[in-house]
């Protein structure tokens, strides 16, 4: 089994918003696989505000001007890029073009995802929701683990809703970095589709959480879901969402 060497290097080493702290990291590093996940705003995915868009377009722009630098890079992109304020529901990697999103970050992430499109041996791998045990006290399947009796999981606006298991896009990021990836823009997902509320009873039934902790408020007419016909394509053998949903 091939193993890679990983520089994961912090804000104090790298800041990728400083065009010459990003030169100085290539010109010190020998790298051959960029895999960019770096966001500004990430508690303000919804908002109108200009400097987001700068902060997030001057990172990707310092390593795009690197290019030459390193062999490929694998972008992590949004179901944002396709304007939350419209419904998105089983959006093909075509849709892109079809959208440039009100919310500051989604504007960025769509002009990130266009460049990608048209620049030798750059990949967007275009996530639309994806978990893991380690993530942050406020992400959906934290909230539901942590529900109670008194403070239920409140779902205001049911929808359909595109999570995947962590391991299923590592999957995909070996597949790129080894060279076998024939599409430079893929949407990162499952082919069935499901509610919130779905994957919400999924995981509860899973981990013996009683479902009198989900609270559905409404149905919201808005879905955030991709086409996965592209990353089907592959035939990954995928963990799936109940290996992840157990693992968690």
């Amino acid at each position: 089994m091939k193993t890679n060497q990983v520089f994961a290097p912090g804000h104090s080493v790298l800041d990728l918003t400083n065009r010459q702290s990003v030169d100085h990291f290539f010109e010190t590093h020998s790298v051959d696989v960029v895999i960019h996940c770096a966001l500004a705003g990430r508690d303000k995915i919804n908002a109108i505000d200009p400097a987001l868009v700068t902060q997030n377009l001057e990172m990707f722009n310092n390593l795009w001007r690197n290019r030459h630098r390193f062999k490929k890079l694998i972008n992590m992109g949004t179901g944002n890029e396709f304007d939350t304020s419209t419904n998105i529901d089983e959006a093909p990697e075509s849709e892109l073009h079809k959208h440039l999103p009100i919310a500051s970050y989604g504007y960025a992430k769509n002009i990130v995802a266009r460049i990608c499109e048209t620049t030798e041996h750059f990949y967007n791998l275009r996530l639309f929701g994806i978990f893991h045990h380690s993530e942050n006290q406020r992400r959906f399947f934290k909230l539901l683990k942590n529900a109670t009796d008194d403070a239920p999981l409140r779902i205001y606006q049911d929808h359909r809703f595109d999570f995947v298991n962590i391991a299923d896009l590592v999957s995909m990021i070996d597949i790129v970095i080894a060279g076998d990836a024939q599409h430079q823009d893929i949407n990162i997902v499952y082919k069935e589709k499901r509610m919130l509320s779905e994957h919400a009873r999924m995981f509860a039934d899973l981990h013996r959480i009683p479902q009198s902790r989900i609270l559905v408020e409404e149905c919201g007419n808005n879905n955030f879901t991709g086409d996965g016909s592209r990353y089907a394509w592959y035939n990954i053998p995928a963990q799936g969402l109940e290996a992840g949903f157990a693992e968690y």
